[in-house]
């Protein structure tokens, strides 16, 4: 395996660092964990036969930016880590992941600049397990201005522009630049509720798939906004039209996005999450980063990602979710369903559903005791194949001061696959020291 490119991670590590300079970091607030774990795995390349030990060392840093000021607004999370193979089954080296969104006030209430930049671990082939060898380092980094036209007491005109690029480490016919324009005017129904009315377009180009997958896609769609004090709506309803660069007729989809966030109590919220429409790649990563969170250092579950590379895909997609938060206790559960259709005849469809259920329990005040399960059954229509993977963590924590903790951790993964040698089973344990500010 070679070692992880370091371009994305620097790309995407820059907008936190520039919040520690002096002059941002007196009005942002700064946390951060450094530590480092021990992972003892049975089968470290997730093998159906010829399953080696491995003991991997992991130094790491861990760390979240929040700031909510009248000129910059940022709210940005990462992690860096060095994995360290004891018996050399695979190279060493540095990976990370990182999920952020700034907003820069140029002129107020009439011109914002935005950047936001994610960085993850996908997998090269998502037909092989994700393993230290089948693994890559995936960029996708937005920027643009927008500005604001007031047009009456209870409407204002907005204008978008802007430039992305995506970036993967090994499959390079993913690079691309992205330029899109967006047009709004939204009215204030009330000081709860909004309407608005949007026409996007979208050009995308990529740098090395062949010329006939570059694409423009354009996009109209109505959206209501509704912001209360337990309950938030968002629905988007209208058409999207593709049309690719070389060959073949436009073709049109309904468009289609609905989320809502129910506050039920002080300790519980439920949430739900649906979607149709075109999508891709990059767009798919934006969504999970946003969605579900950064991710782990060790292991994605819950959440299986779509295949890294230049197609186009219609996208059906249904989420849900439920967390409480008590004094002792917590929960959360994600259920989700997901349909995958390439326009690309070449490309898999897929389909999958499962999901993830997190507890907490806290023993005493500073020792918790923590259970993951995740599930997720995938099928490939066209390979009539169909992979079941399965994954459970338990682990104890306990902080001996503010600032310093351990951990132990035991985790089990596995994968039943109706494909010949894609089987696997994992067990491992991981031991953890940290400090956190």
């Amino acid at each position: 395996m070679s070692k992880p490119s370091q371009r994305p991670v620097r790309t995407a590590l820059a907008a936190a660092l520039l919040a520690a300079l002096p002059g941002f970091a007196q009005a942002a607030r700064i946390d951060y964990e450094v530590g480092a774990s021990v992972l003892q795995s049975d089968n470290i390349a997730l093998a159906d036969t010829g399953e080696q030990d491995e003991t991997v060392v992991m130094p790491q840093l861990a760390f979240g930016i929040t700031q909510a000021g009248s000129r910059l607004q940022l709210n940005a999370a990462g992690r860096l880590q060095y994995l360290d193979y004891r018996d050399d089954t695979f190279d060493d080296g540095l990976r990370g992941s990182f999920s952020g969104q700034a907003l820069w006030t140029l002129l107020p209430e009439r011109l914002e600049w935005a950047f936001d930049d994610y960085l993850a671990r996908q997998p090269i082939d998502t037909l092989q397990s994700f393993n230290p060898d089948n693994e890559q380092q995936v960029n996708y980094f937005i920027t643009g201005p927008s500005l604001y036209v007031r047009m009456g007491a209870a409407t204002r005109g907005q204008f978008d522009l802007r430039y992305s690029t995506s970036y993967a480490e090994d499959f390079r016919e993913f690079d691309s630049d992205r330029y899109n324009a967006a047009a709004r005017i939204l009215r204030d129904l009330d000081p709860t509720r909004t309407i608005s009315a949007n026409v996007e377009a979208t050009r995308v180009e990529y740098d090395r798939a062949p010329t006939n997958v570059d694409y423009t896609r354009y996009d109209g769609y109505a959206r209501y906004t509704s912001r209360f004090r337990d309950f938030d709506l968002n629905l988007d309803l209208g058409a999207s039209r593709l049309e690719f660069e070389e060959g073949g007729e436009g073709s049109w989809e309904p468009l289609f996005r609905g989320d809502l966030t129910w506050r039920a109590s002080a300790r519980s919220k439920l949430d739900a999450v649906l979607s149709y429409g075109f999508s891709d790649a990059a767009e798919d990563m934006v969504r999970s980063r946003i969605v579900g969170g950064i991710p782990g250092p060790d292991v994605d579950v819950g959440d299986p990602t779509v295949a890294i590379t230049p197609s186009v895909f219609k996208q059906r997609r249904l989420e849900l979710g439920y967390a409480f938060t008590g004094e002792r206790f917590g929960l959360q559960v994600r259920p989700f369903y997901q349909r995958v259709g390439y326009v690309d005849a070449t490309a898999l469809d897929e389909k999958s559903w499962g999901g993830l259920l997190e507890a907490t329990y806290k023993i005493t005040p500073r020792m918790t005791l923590g259970a993951t399960a995740a599930y997720t059954d995938r099928r490939y229509e066209d390979l009539t194949r169909r992979d079941r993977d399965g994954y459970f963590n338990i682990a104890l924590e306990n902080r001996f001061t503010r600032n310093w903790s351990a951990s132990i951790a035991l985790q089990r993964s596995q994968r039943n696959s109706t494909a010949t040698g894609q089987d696997f089973e994992e067990n491992a344990a991981i031991v953890s020291f940290s400090y956190r500010r």
